[in-house]
């Protein structure tokens, strides 16, 4: 319990040194992607709208807040197990399934 304890304060530090407003302008671009790509799943375009997923996926892994957001996750690493440490990581659990299906 004190080893996750010591690594949440190491993930906390690291986290303050991501830039607030820039997190704040990816979660806004998040939050307008879900609500597209849940429009075009609604509306039967499955197919647009997984390209619009990935493309997004592809933005996700090259923004460098969120890169250093992986590298402060990654300080967790076995504090709670099976957790995820990446969002490819992620992805990868649910490599089979359509993003309108999620």
């Amino acid at each position: 319990m004190q080893n996750m304890m010591q690594q949440a304060q190491k993930m906390q530090a690291c986290m303050a040194e991501i830039d607030q407003s820039e997190m704040k302008k990816f979660e806004q671009r998040a939050n307008q992607m879900q609500a597209k790509v849940d429009s075009l799943c609604a509306s039967g375009k499955r197919d647009e709208a997984q390209k619009e997923g990935i493309a997004f996926a592809r933005e996700v892994s090259s923004n460098e807040s969120m890169k250093k957001m992986q590298t402060c996750s990654k300080m967790m690493g076995g504090a709670i197990p099976g957790m995820p440490t990446n969002p490819q990581e992620a992805a990868d659990m649910n490599d089979n399934r359509h993003i309108c299906d999620n």
